[in-house]
């Protein structure tokens, strides 16, 4: 290499390192372990609110695991298709966490009401092999009939007049009660663990909903190639889009993945 490129690029790079070295805590993203209750929250989730108004809005952690604290003495919550959820744990070294409707909590604890969570196949959250799926079907106009009747429990709390409500335990109510089901307002499935829930179902579902279910979560393909490579993930608050953001030991801000920018024998 000619002397006059080579030194160039080592000025280049000392430069450079200057910039990081000045700018680190610029570019750096808030990564902190907060307590909420008794509940720890880390990367990669993060609190809303808990940063600095007037600073960079630059968060370490994943966008859509901001967990709101209400500083009141309760849980966490997590917003999951438009709907709360209370966060009862997050154990960090099985990737997993454990969620209850926050509905479940303020209605009428011996008979709650389901709803439907929707988790979109991109979402970084997926059920857990220690949940099983309730099945609900609310103010049918038909008595099930045989053989489905064994498997669908009636839940007289939600009886509408001569309309009845039922739940199971999936697969056992499987495909054949489809056809039957036309005749309720709505059927959705539920989550809960499997080891709250024993039979008759109808007399236990209500405490395993306030249990709740657990979850894993998965990293997005971006933030698993900026991990690979020495960064954290986050994003920038700042921004309505939330955009990816890859923050490198270094200083840097990259995406999807932190890389050298300075050759290493000069």
């Amino acid at each position: 290499m000619p002397l006059s490129l080579h030194l160039h690029l080592h000025l280049l790079c000392l430069s450079f390192l200057f910039f990081t070295a000045t700018s680190i805590a610029e570019y750096a993203c808030i990564h902190s372990s907060q307590m909420c209750e008794d509940v720890n929250i880390s990367y990669p989730f993060w609190q809303i609110g808990a940063s600095d108004s007037s600073a960079l809005k630059n968060i370490c952690g994943i966008s859509v695991f901001g967990l709101y604290c209400p500083h009141n003495g309760s849980k966490p919550t997590i917003e999951l298709s438009g709907e709360t959820f209370i966060v009862e744990e997050i154990n960090y070294a099985d990737y997993t966490l454990t969620l209850v409707d926050a509905d479940v909590t303020t209605q009428d604890t011996s008979c709650p009401r389901a709803r439907n969570i929707t988790l979109d196949d991109t979402f970084p959250l997926i059920y857990s092999s220690l949940d099983v799926n309730l099945s609900f079907y609310f103010n049918c106009t038909i008595d099930p009939p045989p053989p489905i009747s064994l498997y669908l429990a009636p839940i007289e709390c939600l009886r509408s007049g001569e309309n009845m409500s039922y739940v199971c335990v999936l697969p056992q109510c499987g495909v054949e009660v489809n056809d039957w089901s036309r005749s309720c307002e709505e059927s959705l499935p539920v989550p809960v663990m499997k080891g709250k829930i024993s039979y008759p179902v109808n007399d236990t579902f209500d405490e395993a909903m306030q249990i709740g279910f657990v979850l894993n979560w998965t990293n997005m393909t971006d933030c698993f190639k900026c991990e690979a490579s020495g960064g954290m993930c986050g994003f920038n608050d700042s921004t309505s889009a939330r955009e990816f953001r890859c923050f490198c030991n270094n200083g840097k801000i990259a995406n999807p993945e932190c890389s050298s920018a300075c050759p290493r024998n000069w």
